[in-house]
């Protein structure tokens, strides 16, 4: 299914389908919206306070995004915290930095620049690792990617 609409703000839809047969089923859709977003996931393996979310002391998390060859971007993490600091490692298309963030209770958006250099082709890598305490682990609601 392919569907066209300008999005003037971030909103759900839920699409419907009948198969041959007359079942129906439906699934509801995040649409996203801002001005510069180049690519988004969002991670539902667990939920904290009502955000659904993904912990690197489970395992690396690891996703792909598109991109502009050669241009600087944002990765915008939503990161989340229970009143402590969450440590990851993020690796960027090969290029390892230390995230630390937190100091409240829920999520919050966490961003981190990419230098231009750093994007040599049509998508960008990344693994958020946990290399600490797994108490202090990080763990990710949702990413977006947004270049100018």
């Amino acid at each position: 299914a392919t569907l066209h609409i300008t999005l003037t703000e971030s909103t759900t839809c839920t699409i419907e389908v009948v198969s041959e047969t007359g079942e129906r089923a439906s699934h509801a859709i995040e649409l996203v919206y801002d001005k510069d977003l180049v690519g988004y996931t969002a991670f539902r393996d667990e939920e904290y306070k009502g955000t659904p979310y993904l912990w690197t002391g489970k395992g690396p998390i690891e996703f792909a995004l598109p991109a502009k060859t050669g241009q600087p971007h944002t990765l915008h993490l939503l990161w989340g915290a229970k009143g402590d600091e969450r440590i990851g490692f993020l690796n960027i298309n090969g290029h390892e930095q230390k995230l630390v963030h937190g100091g409240y209770d829920g999520f919050e958006w966490l961003k981190v620049d990419i230098p231009a250099d750093w994007v040599t082709g049509d998508a960008i890598q990344f693994r958020l690792v946990e290399k600490t305490d797994r108490s202090r682990a990080a763990f990710i609601g949702e990413a977006k990617l947004t270049s100018p």
